[in-house]
């Protein structure tokens, strides 16, 4: 009986060692195979970040070929900057002398000297940045303005002016016959002051902002010909032909000047009208044409030719 039974904890015995062989080999040779999959994909990865860096490089291009050595590093006389590598970290300067459209797009190095030497201990910002005189001498406004950053704050886009209280305050300074022209003629224009029209400096607003036309298609741009901008009521016409804008007003007489067979009918309106409202004297042009007596007894010309834009005439 003891026998029996010792014969089978032998057989346990074994069975269990068997388990445990066949567990230990599997183990073995999956991370045998764990340990090669992961240097696998080691080199896998390694390889391709290769190649990755590789078509990096190349797709940059070639960069310049610095020194390796710090002594050879310090033996080269560094290149001057272009103005694109300027932008590079000066990016709202850059974009505001492209935008600007002004006579200050040239290379960065004409106005600035020096450059990278600001040093906020020694506060030397005034003595190293550029003085418009350098260029901008004798002063181009007169000797009272001279100040140029009140009113060109921006010198990388220098005509962008904001219109404010100093600069309104300055007008008349610079655009003296402008400022005369809007306080002797008055009219609704010497109520808006000059914002009421340029909203900045140099801005020429379209009259068609404010103002109908006085008929339609009528060209924007044949406003300034009877209207001064500064002085709108002190109409003065030009050489054209303005019988068409005098037709918005005076229809009824355009209808009869524009129908009759007489020679009044080939001049036009500015001809003989040289100012608004104004009334000319047929002797200007015609001179005395009858004799003294008949003059004498009929001294007004419309007595007889009743109507200057329809006058009598011969078929």
């Amino acid at each position: 009986m003891l026998w029996a039974s010792s014969k089978i904890s032998a057989r346990w015995a074994l069975a269990i060692a068997a388990c445990m062989t066949m567990t230990v080999m599997t183990g073995c040779m999956a991370g045998e195979g764990a340990g090669k999959n992961r240097m696998e994909a080691k080199a896998d990865t390694g390889q391709a970040g290769q190649i990755a860096k590789k078509e990096k490089k190349e797709e940059i291009g070639p960069g310049p070929e610095a020194p390796s050595a710090t002594p050879d590093l310090y033996s080269v006389e560094p290149v001057p900057l272009k103005p694109y590598q300027c932008a590079q970290c000066h990016t709202g300067q850059f974009h505001d002398l492209k935008s600007s459209q002004s006579k200050h797009r040239f290379e960065c190095q004409r106005c600035h000297e020096r450059f990278h030497a600001y040093n906020p201990v020694k506060d030397n910002w005034a003595e190293i940045m550029p003085r418009c005189s350098r260029c901008h001498s004798p002063p181009p406004h007169g000797s009272e303005l001279t100040d140029c950053a009140r009113c060109h704050r921006n010198p990388h886009s220098p005509l962008s002016i904001p219109m404010d209280a100093q600069l309104l305050a300055s007008c008349g300074k610079c655009h003296p016959e402008e400022q005369r022209q809007i306080t002797a003629f008055k009219s609704a224009h010497t109520e808006q002051g000059c914002d009421g029209c340029h909203s900045a400096h140099g801005a020429i607003p379209s009259c068609s902002d404010c103002h109908d036309p006085h008929y339609q298609g009528q060209q924007i741009e044949s406003c300034k010909g009877c209207h001064p901008a500064h002085a709108p009521k002190n109409i003065a016409f030009g050489k054209e032909d303005y019988s068409r804008t005098c037709a918005s007003c005076h229809d009824d007489v355009y209808s009869k000047w524009s129908t009759t067979k007489s020679k009044h009918g080939q001049v036009r309106c500015t001809e003989c009208h040289e100012a608004h409202g104004q009334i000319p004297q047929c002797q200007k042009c015609h001179g005395l044409p009858h004799g003294e007596a008949l003059l004498k007894r009929f001294p007004r010309c419309l007595d007889c030719h009743i109507d200057v834009h329809d006058l009598p005439a011969k078929p």
